[in-house]
């Protein structure tokens, strides 16, 4: 029997009038309140919400533009490697495989299995793995091709079995396939696959129909092979006399670009996301959203030959859909509150770049359990308790007060109860339940209030995502000191936020116990996320670039080149020394992109040389050509010390400034020592210098010595 039953039987006889007209008058003020108290919580989480989950649409935005940028760049380095060995004798023709021996049983390449990594449509139109070969790429003859003619080219082409290889390395699962497409009709791919139609030719495909001379995105097509939506991304190839070749090319899945399965775990499955191109509608002359990627063009594929028809984006509140389209061109992101499929929606717009943008929308029901929730159990305990309230108030008898003191002792147990699991949560304890029957409403109450906890958990998960960001950057620094046979040496980073600008990374040539290393150490200007970012595009490029060869000079140019582009909006640059240390021929080669100069340090002479030349900081012109600088004759003992003008310049309590002179000081002091214990020596002096503070800038510091 509910309580407010058990007190009105009790109380049936006295004052029936009165009690019933406080009743009434206190229930409709309760639910006012209920309902105000609801919709602040409303108005206050979904404006939380929205803020959200624009911040995830910008971060995925740049993600977006990261991986275009850096497949561009690897197309970039596949076409020229291609031109280059396309010009080159054809080498002895090793063990190939064509397309039907990957498709015929006990033909295929010994490592030729299926790999969970690449997905293939089945038969019953779910998604399975593919089998792929890393040791053989596949060869395909076009229709009319005829192979003696046409072997030479298919030998030259073996050779890029191996920069394929280290490219998927490199790019991890974003690459599904990388080709090359001949004229005379020779098509090759990796890794090896089958799956080819019997009249494939790469040659009539969009790809390689739209190719030029720079990267070039062909959106959205079907991949032959595995009947699955891919964006692709083409460039001509041409002889040395600029007679084209053919066409290079590389294919990302739809999915990899729209991010669903990550974004629906920080939001809900009920998400959408969208990567849309500007236009202007040619019928009305206004912006208008054409749908570039969704995870609904796979359904539409009903053959590799035929085209998908793109959608436009779309909401039945055309004046805040025109404001986000204009938003949109004019390259500003933010949020809205509008219709999508019938369905109220919050959306969430961030621009990749001056054609692209990221649009992600979620169902406003997603924000309103919560705060719903909450108004209705507000309401249901504060009316119930004051009935009970009120009808203790009107009893004058010994029997009342008897009543109405047992009923007050049980009610106020119970509030205490969920005043303490309150209090528990609100200092962040979510393991916390109430395990209390009382057998009326409460137990409604106290059931609520066990569903709600786990509830307020998850919307604060992503509040604890950021701390991720932190742990991503630390694992983007050398995690172990790099073994050079004659060179002592040791690095580290110290953050003045939890995620900073400065950068350093060893780069060995010639595999492990190797003679020559590549010390890298760059300074992104300010600090924090946005320098961040900048530091893992930049990471991305110079370990891309260094593994293609060349001298440092012109790996730091072409690094530049791509860089500038990023940080062209932004105004950020980034400063950076790149030094190449050669111990079979004892000799140090560096690059100085607007970095303070690493210093040499000789105990024998007892002087420290600079080790200076002329150069811009990455990002402020990317025509920049960089010089590179030599010194020979290093000598056992000798100490070279490179680092960020946050440690030199770090500042104490009173104002003054560590410099450079007292870092000079402490390498003389300690040149007798290993290289970490030189490293710790001057960070340990940083530390009692600012008395425990934690520095204002990033630091690092990289310690080289000549053991022998």
């Amino acid at each position: 029997m509910k309580i407010h039953i058990k007190f009105f039987l009790v109380l049936m006889g006295f004052s029936l009038a009165p009690l019933l007209v406080v009743t009434v008058f206190n229930n409709s003020r309760i639910v006012a309140v209920g309902r105000m108290v609801s919709a602040d919580i409303q108005e206050n989480l979904t404006r939380t919400g929205a803020e959200s989950l624009l911040l995830t649409a910008r971060n995925y935005a740049k993600i977006i533009l990261r991986t275009k940028n850096a497949l561009e760049t690897s197309l970039i380095a596949l076409g020229s490697e291609a031109e280059r060995l396309l010009q080159l004798p054809p080498p002895d023709l090793s063990r190939v495989y064509y397309a039907d021996e990957f498709d015929t049983p006990g033909t295929a390449p010994e490592d030729f299995k299926s790999n969970p990594l690449y997905l293939q449509l089945s038969e019953n139109q779910g998604m399975a793995p593919a089998r792929v070969s890393f040791d053989h790429p596949v060869f395909l003859l076009a229709p009319g091709a005829e192979k003696e003619k046409v072997i030479s080219d298919i030998a030259r082409l073996t050779q890029l079995n191996q920069p394929l290889n280290e490219l998927m390395k490199m790019m991890g699962d974003v690459i599904q396939w990388s080709y090359i497409s001949l004229e005379n009709g020779v098509h090759m791919s990796y890794p090896g696959h089958g799956g080819y139609p019997r009249n494939y030719d790469g040659r009539n495909r969009p790809w390689y129909r739209s190719a030029l001379d720079h990267p070039t995105w062909t959106l959205p097509i079907v991949d032959a092979t595995t009947r699955l939506v891919t964006f692709t991304a083409s460039q001509k190839l041409r002889a040395s006399d600029g007679s084209f070749l053919g066409v290079a090319g590389i294919d990302i899945l739809i999915t990899n670009v729209l991010q669903e399965s990550e974004i629906a775990a920080l939001w809900s499955s009920k998400m959408r996301s969208f990567l849309i191109e500007q236009h202007l509608n040619p019928d009305t002359d206004m912006p208008a959203l054409k749908i570039l990627a969704q995870k609904g063009y796979q359904k539409k594929v009903t053959g590799w030959e035929a085209d998908i028809e793109m959608d436009w984006l779309m909401s039945p509140d055309v004046e805040r859909f025109k404001k986000m389209a204009g938003n949109l061109h004019a390259g500003i992101s933010g949020f809205d509150h509008m219709p999508y499929d019938d369905i109220d929606a919050i959306w969430a717009y961030a621009a990749v770049d001056d054609r692209l943008s990221f649009v992600v929308v979620v169902p406003t029901s997603v924000f309103m359990q919560l705060p719903d929730q909450a108004g209705r159990r507000i309401v249901n305990l504060t009316r119930d308790q004051l009935w009970i309230i009120s009808l203790t108030a009107l009893g004058a008898m010994c029997i009342l007060a008897a009543a109405a003191y047992f009923g007050a002792k049980a009610i106020t147990r119970s509030l205490l109860e969920i005043s303490s699991a309150a209090d528990s949560v609100a200092k962040g304890d979510f393991n916390v339940r109430i395990n209390m029957k009382t057998g009326d409403e409460r137990d409604k109450v106290i059931a609520a209030f066990n569903d709600m906890v786990p509830r307020l958990q998850d919307h604060l998960r992503i509040q604890n995502s950021m701390q991720l960001a932190h742990e991503v950057q630390q694992n983007l620094l050398p995690r172990t000191t790099p073994n050079v046979k004659g060179l002592d040496i040791a690095g580290k980073s110290i953050y003045c936020d939890e995620t900073g600008g400065d950068y350093y990374d060893f780069l060995v040539n010639g595999g492990a116990g190797g003679r020559t290393i590549q010390i890298v150490v760059g300074d992104v200007s300010d600090h924090g996320i946005p320098s961040a970012l900048l530091m893992a595009t930049a990471r991305s490029l110079l370990r891309q670039r260094s593994a293609m060869g060349g001298d440092i000079a012109r790996i730091v140019t072409d690094v530049n080149r791509e860089f500038a582009v990023d940080v062209k909006e932004s105004c950020q640059f980034m400063t950076l020394y790149y030094m190449s240390i050669d111990m079979k021929n004892r000799c140090v080669k560096w690059v100085r992109a607007g970095h303070d100069p690493a210093v040499l340090y000789d105990p024998a002479t007892d002087a420290i040389e600079t080790l200076d030349g002329r150069g811009m900081a990455l990002g402020v012109d990317k025509d920049w050509i960089y010089d590179q600088n030599e010194r020979s004759g290093l000598t056992p003992g000798q100490i070279i010390v490179t680092g960020t003008d946050g440690l030199w310049e770090a500042l104490n309590n009173t104002g003054e400034m560590f410099s450079k002179t007292k870092m000079y000081h402490l390498i003389r002091e300690h040149a007798g020592q290993g290289a970490r214990h030189i490293m710790d020596s001057i960070l340990d002096e940083l530390d009692r210098f600012k008395d425990g503070e934690r520095p204002e800038d990033d630091v690092t510091l990289v310690v080289v010595k000549v053991s022998e």
